[in-house]
C-alpha cells in the first residue's frame, strides 16, 4: 500500500508542477510582486490607526488565526475505480491513508507558519504583552491543531455501525474549541494553548487505531471528497490555462437573462452570444471575476494613498482580463463551433466585445472607491482615465495579439 501510495504521489506531484510553471508565469509574477507589495503598504498604515491593545483585539486575532486552519484538506488521491479493485484491501489502507495524512500536513504547516508571521504585527497591536515569544507559540499551536484536524478527517474515512465519529460530523464543535483555545493563548498564556492543543492531539492518535480496527472505510465518500477537492485546484488552474479533464458544470441562472440583451443573438454575433451566455451561465469565470471585482473594489476603499491605489486599480483590471483569457479557446473542443459557417476573426472579435464589456463594468465600479477617497480632483481623473486606456490597450492590443497567435496555430 506504502509503494501505491508512492506512485500516486510522484504522479500528483509531477501533474502539479506542469501546471504551476503555467500559473507563475512572468506576467502573473510581476504582477503578484506588486500586489504583495502594495497589501503590505496599506497593511502598514492600517496598523497605525487601530488602537492599542482594545479588549476586543483578541477576538479579532483569534478568528483570524481560525481562519487560518481552514486551509488545507486531506489529500487521499484516491480514483473511483479503488472502491472496486482496493475493496479486498481494505485493511492494509490504513497505512496507505497514514501517508497521505502526513503529506497533507506539509502545506498547511507552510502556510501556517507564513500566516503567523503574517498575523504577528496585527496581534503585538491588539494584544496586550504580545510578542516574538508568544507569535512562535501560536503558530506552534495552529500546526499542532492542524495536524489534529487531519487525525480527524482520517478517522472520518470510517465508519462504526454506519456513524461517523460526531466531532467529524459537526465541524462547529472542533472550529469553537479551536477558538476558545486561541482565546487562552490570547489572554492568559499562549503556553496553555500549546498544552492543551498537544494534549488533544496525543489523545487523537492513541485512540484512533481502536476506532479504524472497528470501523469500515467510506470508500465512495472518501473518492467523492479526493474528487471534489482535485476539482478545486484543477478550477484555479483552468484560469490560467485550458484542462481537458476538468469536467465543467453549468447553471441556468435565469435571473441573469436580461443581461443577454445586451447581445443580440444574430448570425453576426454568433460568437459573441456564445461567449456572453456561457460566462454567464459557467462556474469558474463569472464566480472568478465577481470575487475580484468585490475584493479589488473593498481593498479599494480602505487604501488612501494615492500611488498604492493606483497601483491595485490597474493591477485588478489587468488580472481580470489576463484570467479571462482562456475562456476564449472553451469551446474548441466541442465539434458543432468547427461547424458554424463564420470565419475566426468573428470569434475573435466577438470574444473581445464581451472581454471589453466585462472589463468596462469593472473599470467602472472600482473607478467608484477612488472618487470617494479622493474626491472630484486632478489626480482621480488622471487615475480613471489610466484605467481606461489600460482595458483599452489590454483588449484591442495585448489580449488581441496574444489571441490571435493561438488561431494561427
Amino acid at each position: 500500500m506504502l509503494e501505491l501510495w508512492q506512485q500516486r504521489l510522484r504522479r500528483h506531484i509531477s501533474r502539479q508542477f506542469k501546471y504551476l510553471r503555467l500559473v507563475f508565469n512572468d506576467h502573473f509574477v510581476i504582477a503578484l510582486i506588486f500586489l504583495i507589495g502594495a497589501l503590505a503598504m496599506g497593511y502598514a498604515n492600517l496598523l497605525k490607526l487601530l488602537p492599542t491593545a482594545p479588549w476586543w483585539g483578541g477576538l479579532v486575532v483569534g478568528l483570524l488565526y481560525g481562519v487560518v486552519l481552514g486551509v488545507g484538506q486531506l489529500a487521499t488521491l484516491l480514483e473511483q475505480a479503488d472502491d472496486t479493485f482496493l475493496l479486498p484491501k481494505e485493511s492494509d489502507l490504513f497505512h496507505y491513508l497514514v501517508a497521505a495524512r502526513n503529506y497533507s500536513l506539509i502545506l498547511p504547516t507552510i502556510f501556517s507558519i507564513l500566516a503567523g508571521i503574517a498575523i504577528l504585527p496585527l496581534a503585538a497591536v491588539l494584544v496586550a504583552n504580545f510578542g516574538l515569544w508568544a507569535g512562535v507559540m501560536m503558530i506552534l499551536t495552529l500546526i499542532i491543531l492542524k495536524d489534529t484536524q487531519l487525525w480527524l478527517a482520517l478517522l472520518g474515512a470510517y465508519e462504526v455501525n454506519g456513524k461517523t465519529p460526531t466531532l467529524y460530523q459537526h465541524k462547529t464543535y472542533f472550529y469553537g474549541v479551536v477558538y476558545g483555545l486561541m482565546l487562552l493563548g490570547l489572554y492568559l498564556s499562549p503556553f496553555i494553548s500549546v498544552v492543551l492543543a498537544l494534549a488533544w492531539n496525543l489523545w487523537m492518535r492513541r485512540n484512533i487505531t481502536g476506532y479504524v480496527l472497528e470501523g469500515q472505510l467510506r470508500f465512495e465518500a472518501n473518492i467523492d471528497l479526493e474528487a471534489a477537492r482535485q476539482y478545486k485546484i484543477l478550477k484555479i488552474y483552468n484560469l490560467f490555462t485550458d484542462i481537458p479533464s476538468l469536467q465543467r458544470h453549468a447553471k441556468r441562472r435565469k435571473y441573469l437573462d436580461f443581461l443577454l440583451k445586451l447581445f443580440p443573438a444574430n448570425h453576426r454575433n454568433t460568437y459573441l452570444y456564445l461567449f456572453a451566455r456561457g460566462f454567464l451561465r459557467g462556474t469558474e469565470y463569472l464566480g472568478f471575476y465577481l470575487r475580484f471585482l468585490l475584493i479589488g473594489t473593498l481593498i479599494l476603499c480602505f487604501v488612501h494613498q494615492l500611488w498604492v491605489s493606483l497601483v491595485l486599480y490597474l493591477l485588478f483590471l489587468y488580472l481580470s482580463g489576463f484570467q479571462l483569457l482562456p475562456f476564449f479557446d472553451q469551446y474548441d473542443s466541442i465539434v458543432f463551433t468547427k461547424l458554424y459557417p463564420i470565419p475566426a476573426k468573428e470569434k475573435l472579435a466577438g470574444f473581445q466585445k464581451l472581454l471589453m464589456t466585462i472589463l468596462g463594468l469593472q473599470w467602472f465600479v472600482t473607478s467608484i472607491p477612488l472618487v470617494f477617497v479622493f474626491g472630484v480632483s486632478l489626480q482621480t481623473g488622471l487615475m480613471i482615465i489610466g484605467g481606461l486606456a489600460l482595458t483599452l490597450v489590454f483588449v484591442f492590443g495585448y489580449a488581441k495579439t496574444r489571441l490571435k497567435k493561438g488561431l494561427a496555430e
